[in-house]
């Protein structure tokens, strides 16, 4: 006699065929044909079985349907915050999933992160994270590198510096801290702009440089100069024995050649998932109604203060003045205000009764290059849930 297969353990199965598409996909051997199609049949499988659940659910009874779930996300601070809520959000979308960012403080006060919290079925929750991570591993890999400790100092020079990383901040990566002026007994004067880094940093074993005899405090000092020299010496034999040309970053526009990249590199996956979900069977969307609904009502019950009530459906309304479930009215809307007669003669849009306060903006410039080469990372990504290539591979 067969045991019946639960719900959890088809949905393993699919994944475990999913995983199967992706190391093919992922095969330095496989045709790029053939790794596309093994991409999209990787997604057509999840969304399949995303519309087999939405079938049974309808066909159930309301009370012995199952119910949307939630994950949390770890999304870093700063800059990974950034980037990774501009991937999760595109993801959450391509996997039908809603989505909602907080700040999670830690036991200690001054640390913490953003997380995000998705709502969805089982199937899509678990896909939408699966392709999350290994896309946010793709792209990290790419737009901000870090030091890998198997690789030689060219290796990771040569990484590092097409990420867009110039030779001081690729020094910060290895560990060594910018201090100002310093005093060198051994030289008998002083080092204008020094950096310097721990005498016992195991970072320091693949170094030579100069002034390497640690100081009375226990650091090693060495002028801004010797140690930009040093990993641009690194690089550009990292260049050499590749037979490339060396890339050359504008003084001061790395921030800006790494936020381009960035850019590229989500805009084009952005692209790319709806182009994947362009392939998906027409004509579906009926059946996944009644789930879309009951999500909607699961995900904004979570956060009950984030909207308002309406009186006559007793949902919850993203419009406070007009619910947007049954059309129905909740409050008067307040009137809008006139605009300030002085104002719009002025030249700005601003009078002295409405003044701006605050800087105005100055736009950088965009460096296209990084952005082409942010998108052709991109391209190499496997959008059925894993990385076609290495993450590794520099942006260049």
């Amino acid at each position: 006699m067969s045991t019946p297969t639960t719900p959890s353990a088809n949905l393993d199965a699919k994944l475990a065929q999913v995983r199967k598409l992706i190391n093919l996909a992922e095969h330095p051997g496989t045709p790029e044909h053939e790794a596309s199609a093994a991409r999209l049949k990787a997604d057509a499988i999840m969304f399949e079985h995303g519309i087999e659940q939405a079938t049974l659910r309808n066909a159930l009874p309301p009370e012995a349907r199952v119910k949307p779930i939630t994950i949390t996300v770890d999304l870093g601070t700063g800059d990974a915050y950034l980037l990774g809520f501009s991937l999760i959000s595109k993801v959450a979308e391509h996997c039908r999933c809603y989505l909602r960012t907080a700040y999670v403080r830690s036991d200690d006060y001054r640390s913490g992160g953003y997380v995000a919290h998705v709502y969805g079925y089982e199937a899509d929750v678990r896909y939408a994270e699966l392709l999350f991570t290994t896309l946010r591993l793709h792209m990290l890999g790419a737009v901000r590198p870090e030091i890998e400790a198997n690789l030689t100092l060219d290796e990771n020079a040569y990484r590092l510096h097409n990420a867009g990383y110039n030779w001081l901040e690729i020094g910060e990566k290895y560990g060594w801290r910018k201090v100002g002026y310093h005093w060198n007994r051994e030289a008998g004067k002083v080092i204008e702009v020094a950096y310097r880094i721990p005498a016992d940093n195991p970072q320091r074993d693949n170094r030579k440089l100069m002034a390497d005899r640690p100081d009375e405090d226990g650091y090693v000092y060495v002028p801004h100069t010797t140690l930009g020299g040093h990993f641009k010496r690194a690089y550009y034999r990292a260049t050499e024995a590749r037979g490339e040309q060396g890339k050359k970053l504008a003084a001061g526009g790395t921030d800006g050649y790494r936020a381009d990249a960035a850019s590229g590199y989500l805009i084009r996956i952005g692209e790319r998932l709806r182009g994947v979900a362009a392939s998906r069977t027409p004509g579906t969307d009926i059946v996944f109604a009644g789930s879309r609904e009951d999500l909607l009502n699961f995900f904004r019950e979570a956060a009950p203060k984030s909207f308002t009530r309406c009186p006559s459906c007793e949902l919850l309304s993203k419009d406070r003045y007009s619910c947007d479930r049954c059309g129905e009215a909740i409050a008067d809307a307040p009137p809008e205000a006139a605009p300030c007669p002085k104002c719009a003669k002025n030249p700005s849009g601003r009078c002295k009764d409405h003044p701006y306060y605050g800087r105005s903006y100055r736009g950088r410039a965009f460096n296209e290059a990084a952005y082409d080469a942010g998108r052709a990372h991109a391209n190499t990504a496997d959008l059925g849930g894993g990385v076609g290539g290495s993450a590794a591979t520099p942006i260049r």
